[in-house]
């Protein structure tokens, strides 16, 4: 929920930083002049789940107002910190700023050879490069995806039957099923402790 973030950093800004910002009856307002006047960097991660999908009329669109109205707010003022955003959509809100506030960056698909030489310095050495670019290709490069893979190569999960993994994202037809089945098999071979943690 965008209103229990944007009141839990509220709170945090006046219990830890000793600061009253802003009336209680217009949070976003309160969020810019936060971000106006102290540095912080703000990480807001996996937006795509509260923009406009592809199909929609408005693609990348953020669907919760108060998120908007804070993004814009920060590029319109931008103050000492940093808002951070990762999405897989576009963010059409703000992309008006880009080049100026706001820098958008396209994070491309690693390639095979990245992707192995990413896995083998995570501690995943111990699988040979030409099945750590299987595996990369397996995911079509996607970052997460190969980030997910190297925290699976680097604790050698007891029970992780590679191979298996890898026909069965090649038997996925879109990346996102292909991402969607690394994290499935990840969490599937973590004890419920790690996966809760994870």
């Amino acid at each position: 929920s965008a209103d229990r973030w944007a009141d839990a950093l509220l709170a945090w800004a006046g219990e830890d930083l000793g600061l009253a910002i802003g009336e209680p009856s217009r949070p976003a307002a309160a969020v810019v002049e936060l971000l106006r006047r102290v540095p912080l960097v703000v990480v807001l991660d996996g937006l795509e789940v509260r923009q406009e999908a592809p199909v929609g009329g408005q693609f990348g669109r953020l669907l919760d107002g108060l998120l908007r109205e804070v993004l814009v707010g920060a590029c319109l003022q931008p103050g000492a910190g940093l808002v951070v955003l990762t999405s897989r959509f576009p963010f059409t809100d703000v992309e008006n700023f880009d080049g100026g506030s706001a820098r958008i960056l396209e994070l491309p698909p690693f390639t095979s050879a990245e992707g192995s030489a990413l896995l083998g310095a995570a501690d995943g050495a111990w699988l040979p490069d030409t099945e750590r670019r299987a595996l990369v290709s397996a995911v079509d490069g996607h970052p997460l995806a190969v980030g997910v893979l190297a925290g699976l190569l680097a604790a050698r999960t007891p029970g992780t039957d590679l191979p298996a993994l890898r026909a069965e994202l090649l038997a996925a037809a879109r990346t996102d099923a292909r991402v969607r089945r690394v994290l499935e098999f990840y969490a599937a071979v973590l004890s419920d402790a790690d996966r809760d943690l994870l």
